[in-house]
C-alpha cells in the first residue's frame, strides 16, 4: 500500500453566478496590475512563436472540440473556455463534437480524449501528470487539454484562460476579466500536477451550505468537506459520516457517535457509552474499547458491542459510497477517546493512543477482510484521530535511542490512517523545529516509527478570535514545501469555516490556492495580485501599507521574545497590551480611513465605491476591534469612552459585512460585551 500522508491544517460566501464569470467583473482600469514576475509565468510558454490566433480583431476560426457523447466536465470546461474567450475578446467559439471536425482542418481547441486527440502523435503517459494534475499543449495550430482526471480538464482549461487571458478568480464576487484584441496561439507544454491529491484551504466560501461549485473549482480544490457537482469533477476519495446532534450537528469530523447513536442504542446498552462534561455539545462519548479482547481481537463471544455496531454500519456506508477510499471514524472533539476511569490498566500499558489504535486495527481488519470477500478486494481505509488525549504516540525509546511500540498491537495495520492533530500555524514555519512546540515534533517522530499512512489536522488562524491580527504570511510557503517535501498527498488547510468575509482568510485562500500548485511562488507578489485585484487601485494601497505596518510591528515583537513558538490566539498575550499598543493600531486606523476616503472622493461610479468600501471597511474592523479589546488597558478607566468606541466598532461591523467573531459566536454576539 502507498505511503498515504494527508494534512489537513486548520485555517470562508458571497454569491458566485453564472458560467465562467462573476457578478462582479473589473474593467481594465479598475484591475490589479498581474505581474507575470511572481512565478516562472511563461514557463512551458514560447511567446517567440505564434502559430494563429484563437481570437483575433474580433473574428475566429477556430472551434472548440469535446468528445461525442462529453461528459459532464468535458461541457462544462468548454462552456467557460467559451464563454471567457467571448468576454475577453467579444468573439463566440461554437462547441462542436468528434464527429463534426473536418480532416484537413487544424483550428481547434480540443477539450479532452477526443479523436482529435488520439490522432495527436502526443505521448500523453510520457509525461509526469500525478492525480488531477493535466497536459495542455500545442501540436501547430490546434491546443489540447488532456487529463485522466475530470478535474484536471477544467484545470487544463482554467491554465489556459489565466496563463494566456490574464483572467484572474479572486473571489466569488470578483474576477478579472481583461479585454484582448487578439488570443495568440503560442508554442505551448506544460504538464502540471498539485502536489496534493486532496487540497483546500477552508473557509466559509468552501464549507457547508453556502458553498460554491463554481468558485471551488476555479481554486482547484477538493476534499471530503466539498460536495462538487459532477460537472466540476464530483466527489472526494474520502468519506465521513455526518454527525447528527449537539454543537457539532452535521459536522464532518468527530463522528464515532455518528456510528454508534445513543438514541439507538443508549437505552438497551448503557455500556456503550460514557458522560464527558468536556465533549463539545456531546451528551454521550462512545466507548471504543467496548468489544475487544485481550490480545486485541474482536470479541466474538459478545451478541453485540461498540465494535460490532460500527463495523456494520460501516459497512452500509462503503456500499453507498463505491468512489470513496478513505472512510473517517474519529473520536469525539474536546474530550477524552478513552475512559480514564474504567481502563486505567490499558492506558497504563498502551497509553490512551495505544488502546485506540487497537480497537481501530480491528475495526479496519475486520472492514477489509469483509470488503476481500464480498467487494472483490476493494481497498478501504479507516481513519481516526491522533488527538487531544491521543496525540502522544503509544513509543518508548530503545536503548539506540529510537523509537519503538510499545507493544505490536498498537502498531496501525495497514489500513488504518492516523490523523494527526497538534500543529498549529503561527509565526513560524511547522518545519522550523527551533521555533516550532517541541512537543509537535516529537509526536510526529514518535507515530512515523510506527506507522507509514497519515492525516495532519492543524491551524492557519486564531480560532478564538477572527479579528485579531494574524502575522503567518511569511510561514505559509514553507509549510506548503514541507508537506510536499515530506510525501504528503493530502492537504487540508481550515480556516474560519463559519465566516464568509474575513479579509485576512480570503487572501490566504488565494495565496494557498496556488501555493498548492507551485511552492517556489512569491507569497508577497501573490498577496499584491490579489489585494490590487480585490480592492482596487485606491483601495489595495491602504491594505498593503496596514499589512506592512502589522507585519514590522510584530517582527521587532517576536525578535525580542525568549519563547520563540508561542502562538497568535486570544489565549496568549500577543494581541495584547504591551505586545500591541494603541500607537500602532491608531497608525493602521488612520491608514484604512484615508483608503476611505480616497475612494469616497474619487470619480468611481457609486455602485464600485460601494464594493470597495464594504470591502475596506472589513480591513478596518481589525485594527479597531484590537482597540477595543485592549481599551481598558491603553485607556484604565475610561467605560463611557469605552462604550463610545464600541458603538464605533460596530457600525464599522455593519458597513464591512463582518460577520463570525470566532467558532461559536458571530458579531452580534459580542455587542453584549460592550453594553452596545
Amino acid at each position: 500500500m502507498k505511503k498515504i500522508i494527508c494534512i489537513l491544517l486548520s485555517v470562508f460566501l458571497l454569491i458566485f453566478s453564472g458560467c465562467g464569470c462573476s457578478s462582479e467583473q473589473q474593467t481594465q482600469e479598475e484591475g490589479p496590475s498581474i505581474d507575470p514576475t511572481y512565478s516562472d509565468f511563461y514557463a512551458g510558454i514560447d511567446t517567440k512563436v505564434v502559430n494563429d490566433y484563437l481570437a483575433k480583431d474580433g473574428v475566429s476560426s477556430y472551434k472548440i472540440v469535446i468528445p461525442t457523447k462529453a461528459a459532464l466536465y468535458e461541457q462544462q470546461a468548454a462552456t467557460e473556455l467559451q464563454s471567457y474567450v467571448q468576454q475577453v475578446t467579444g468573439v463566440f467559439l461554437p462547441i462542436i463534437e468528434d464527429m463534426e471536425v473536418v480532416t484537413g482542418e487544424n483550428k481547434y481547441f480540443s477539450i479532452g480524449n477526443t479523436t482529435l486527440f488520439q490522432n495527436s502523435g502526443i505521448a500523453y503517459q510520457n509525461y509526469d501528470i500525478k492525480a488531477d494534475g493535466f497536459l495542455l499543449k500545442n501540436v501547430g495550430k490546434t491546443v489540447y487539454v488532456m487529463s485522466k482526471d475530470s478535474r484536471g480538464i477544467l484545470y487544463g482549461v482554467y491554465e489556459f484562460l489565466e496563463r494566456i487571458l490574464n483572467i484572474r478568480f479572486f473571489a466569488p464576487d470578483e474576477t478579472y476579466v481583461p479585454t484582448m484584441e487578439a488570443i495568440p496561439v503560442y508554442n505551448i507544454e506544460i504538464a502540471a500536477s498539485p502536489y496534493f491529491a486532496e487540497r483546500t484551504y477552508m473557509n466559509g466560501l468552501e464549507f457547508g451550505n453556502i458553498m460554491q461549485d463554481e468558485y471551488v473549482s476555479h481554486s482547484r480544490a477538493i476534499s471530503y468537506w466539498i460536495s462538487m457537482d459532477q460537472k466540476y469533477g464530483g466527489k472526494s476519495s474520502i468519506y465521513a459520516r455526518p454527525r447528527t446532534d449537539g454543537h457539532a450537528k452535521g459536522s464532518l469530523d468527530h463522528n464515532f457517535i455518528a456510528y454508534v447513536d445513543p438514541n439507538v442504542y443508549a437505552a438497551d446498552h448503557p455500556e456503550f457509552f460514557w458522560n464527558d462534561s468536556n465533549a463539545y455539545g456531546a451528551t454521550k462519548c462512545v466507548d471504543i474499547v467496548n468489544g475487544i479482547t485481550e490480545d486485541g481481537e474482536l470479541d466474538e463471544n459478545m451478541e453485540i458491542s461498540v465494535l460490532k455496531v460500527m463495523i456494520e454500519e460501516l459497512k452500509k456506508d462503503i456500499l453507498a459510497n463505491p468512489e470513496a477510499k478513505f472512510f473517517l471514524v474519529e473520536q469525539e472533539d474536546g474530550t477524552d477517546a478513552i475512559n480514564t476511569e474504567r481502563y486505567p490498566h490499558l492506558i497504563e500499558k498502551y497509553g490512551a493512543s495505544g488502546t485506540l489504535v487497537r480497537s481501530m486495527n480491528v475495526v479496519a481488519r475486520k472492514i477489509q477482510e469483509w470488503a476481500d470477500a464480498e467487494l472483490d478486494g476493494r481497498e478501504i481505509n479507516i481513519v481516526t484521530f491522533a488527538y487531544g488525549q491521543t496525540k502522544t504516540p503509544p513509543v518508548k525509546k530503545n536503548d539506540e535511542g529510537k523509537y519503538e511500540a510499545l507493544d505490536p498491537s498498537v502498531i496501525p495495520c495497514e489500513n488504518l490512517v492516523i490523523r494527526m492533530a497538534f500543529f498549529s500555524n503561527a509565526y513560524y514555519p511547522y518545519f522550523d523545529e527551533e521555533k516550532q512546540t517541541s512537543d509537535s515534533y516529537t509526536n510526529a517522530q514518535g507515530w512515523s516509527a510506527i506507522c507509514d499512512n497519515f492525516m495532519f489536522w492543524a491551524y492557519d488562524i486564531d480560532f478564538y478570535d477572527y479579528l485579531n491580527y494574524f502575522p503567518s504570511w511569511q510561514s505559509m510557503r514553507d509549510n506548503v514545501q514541507g508537506l510536499a517535501e515530506a510525501g504528503v498527498q493530502c492537504l487540508l488547510i481550515q480556516g474560519p469555516h463559519n465566516s464568509t468575509t474575513n479579509w485576512q482568510t480570503n487572501i490566504r485562500h488565494y495565496v494557498y490556492s496556488k501555493l498548492f500548485w507551485n511552492y517556489n511562488l512569491d507569497v508577497s507578489l501573490l498577496m499584491k495580485e490579489y489585494i490590487e485585484g480585490y480592492y482596487g487601485k485606491i483601495g489595495s494601497k491602504s491594505v498593503q501599507q496596514f499589512i506592512a505596518l502589522m507585519d514590522a510591528h510584530y517582527a521587532t515583537v517576536m525578535a525580542n521574545l525568549e519563547n520563540k513558538n508561542i502562538q497568535f490566539n486570544s489565549n496568549t498575550t500577543l494581541c495584547k497590551a504591551p505586545y500591541i499598543n494603541a500607537g500602532v493600531l491608531m497608525s493602521g486606523i488612520n491608514i484604512l480611513q484615508a483608503g476611505i476616503d480616497e475612494i469616497q472622493s474619487s470619480a468611481l461610479s457609486q455602485e464600485v465605491k460601494d464594493k470597495y468600501l464594504t470591502r475596506l471597511y472589513n480591513v478596518l474592523a481589525t485594527p479597531m476591534w484590537m482597540m477595543l479589546n485592549n481599551y481598558d488597558s491603553f485607556y484604565p478607566g475610561d467605560t463611557e469612552g469605552r462604550i463610545s468606541y464600541a458603538k464605533q466598532f460596530f457600525e464599522v461591523c455593519e458597513k464591512g459585512a463582518v460577520d463570525a467573531y470566532n467558532e461559536v459566536y458571530d458579531i452580534t454576539d459580542i455587542r453584549t460585551r460592550y453594553g452596545v
